[in-house]
């Protein structure tokens, strides 16, 4: 049963992320934009999980009323954090109006989401623009100097992260206010020194549904940990939307994770797990973890060419700095 509801829900709502210039026979269900600018991926996550809830208890109380209120819940709708119902329904029960809002700590959430403005607003000035009458740094390195293409490698995954990060501050902030709060979605992404650590503050909440509703259903740790660790990021990657920038991104952290799981598993075997204490060996960590989900990143925001263009002009410009 649980099957049927995840074939069902994907064959009605997974069309409608194809891109608007992706015609096909003169179709494109993608052409609702406003579809996309509510968030209708995250929705999807969250009807997905209701649908198995009730898949395995069919008798539980519909309540439309509340559920409708769960599903435009505005903290929740755009990008995240991913509650379910179960969650928001429990929450709501408890909710009391006439309670005093935590004034304090919403002004501390909303002085952390005015904080990422102000370093959205720095990385917005220091990004390289496109030139006027061309294509831009991904589709045309050749015609961008070594700083541009260096600038775009930090600082666009960079603006990523605090545009995610800052509209969690505001999600949050907004929750405190009405009353039914939400979980973090971010937590400190900087002090990721792993890939599975970073996936362990990065978009925490899809993070768990992903764990829950792809991850353990195909087996987990337990068996053929690998094929599943690349078939969540498959998924992950197509649920952006189709683009083959998304699909190699997923591929990348599949193939990162499961080679960072067969190092410390190596890693254990020949004792040296004593390298965990090492601050040199926690900073050479960090710095891979850092450079490598950059790296994947600009893969991800390069929808045209997924980073074929721009790396192999980049590595020919820095190539000979890092082997004189």
């Amino acid at each position: 049963m649980v099957a049927w509801v995840w074939v069902g829900l994907t064959v009605l709502i997974l069309p409608l992320w194809w891109r608007a210039q992706w015609d096909w026979h003169g179709w494109s269900p993608s052409r609702l934009p406003a579809l996309h600018t509510l968030g209708f991926a995250y929705f999807y996550l969250r009807l997905i999980a209701w649908g198995v809830s009730l898949s395995r208890d069919p008798n539980q109380p519909l309540r439309p009323l509340d559920t409708l209120c769960w599903l435009i819940y505005p903290p929740i709708m755009r990008l995240g954090p991913v509650m379910l119902r179960e969650e928001f329904l429990n929450r709501l029960d408890s909710w009391d109006p006439r309670a005093a809002a935590p004034w304090r700590a919403i002004g501390s959430r909303f002085g952390l989401f005015l904080l990422g403005g102000v370093g959205l607003a720095i990385l917005d000035k220091n990004i390289p623009f496109v030139f006027a009458a061309g294509t831009d740094f991904f589709a045309d390195p050749q015609r961008y100097d070594t700083d541009r293409l260096l600038r775009a490698f930090y600082l666009v995954p960079m603006q990523i992260y605090l545009l995610l990060w800052t509209y969690n501050e505001l999600a949050a902030t907004a929750a405190l206010w009405l009353g039914i709060r939400v979980d973090n979605n971010f937590n400190w992404l900087p002090k990721a020194v792993s890939l599975r650590d970073f996936w362990r503050r990065w978009h925490i909440t899809v993070g768990a549904w992903l764990r829950d509703f792809v991850y353990i259903p195909l087996g987990g740790s337990r068996r053929w940990a690998e094929r599943n660790i690349m078939a969540v990021f498959l998924f992950c990657g197509l649920w952006h939307g189709a683009s083959w920038s998304f699909l190699a991104w997923g591929v990348s952290q599949g193939v990162g994770l499961s080679i960072e799981r067969w190092w410390e598993s190596l890693r254990t075997r020949l004792g040296w797990n004593g390298l965990l204490r090492s601050r040199a060996w926690a900073l050479a960590c960090w710095l891979l973890t850092m450079h490598y989900q950059f790296a994947t990143i600009v893969v991800f925001v390069d929808f045209q060419h997924a980073g074929t263009r721009f790396y192999p002009e980049l590595a020919r410009r820095v190539a000979p700095f890092l082997f004189a």
